[in-house]
């Protein structure tokens, strides 16, 4: 890994707390002597009242002001800075986030290993084999028509398509996504190995035409209803 010219250290905290000493350790030799930024985004309040409640409006909305009136800020000032993220929020408000960065923005994403207890990822070379997933659903035509699709990715627990039916009961697509070894630490390195496809390294031709204002449903137990766009 090449060094950037800084870092923007990003942690969003929703299920549990983030130590930012560990963040730190966590951090590659090509990020530790690079200019630094530290931002937390505290969601913890807003994550047990979304999940008493099964809403989760509230805490997308607290992620977009804090997008509008820091992270972008920030990023702007600094263009050439990397991002290393470290997350305990649900899958959609990470996944509204990385939206939010957009596609260019240099983002490297942090796991917490669970049987570890470390933000650190293995090292390339204690890596043996690849990880295998599964991808169902994915449409090979360009459909025009207007609607929403659903996406399921399953990597620490399997998502039940009666549970994103309840939220959308006809979808033009599902597509399912899953690591074929399901657990809490299916992921333990942060990319494929060299000479492997990425199953999401580009996007697909029925996504690439998609309206931005076009509503994506995201499901991840207990999470449910979330829009990216309200």
């Amino acid at each position: 890994m090449s060094a950037p010219n800084g870092v923007v250290v990003l942690r969003q905290q929703g299920y549990l707390p983030i130590d930012e000493a560990e963040v730190l350790q966590a951090l590659p030799p090509a990020l530790r002597g690079v200019p630094r930024e530290r931002v937390a985004l505290d969601l913890m309040v807003a994550t047990e009242k979304a999940l008493a409640a099964r809403d989760w409006h509230d805490a997308a909305r607290l992620v977009r002001e804090a997008w509008r009136n820091e992270i972008k800020p920030l990023l702007a000032a600094h263009p050439s800075y990397a991002v290393a993220y470290f997350g305990t929020v649900s899958i959609p408000l990470a996944m509204q986030l990385g939206y939010l960065l957009s596609t260019w923005r240099d983002a490297k994403i942090f796991q917490h290993h669970h049987g570890q207890k470390s933000w650190k990822w293995s090292e390339p070379n204690d890596v043996v084999t690849g990880i295998d997933v599964d991808v169902r659903g994915l449409p090979r035509d360009l459909n025009r028509a207007e609607g929403e699709i659903v996406i399921r990715v399953s990597t620490s627990h399997a998502i039940d398509p009666a549970m994103t039916a309840e939220v959308v009961p006809r979808p033009l697509a599902e597509i399912d996504i899953k690591t074929k070894a399901i657990g809490e630490d299916a992921l333990e390195r942060p990319a494929v190995p060299p000479g492997e496809d990425d199953v999401l390294e580009e996007t697909p031709e029925f996504l690439q035409e998609t309206p931005e204002h076009d509503r994506l449903w995201f499901e991840q137990k207990p999470p449910r209803d979330f829009d990216l766009d309200r």
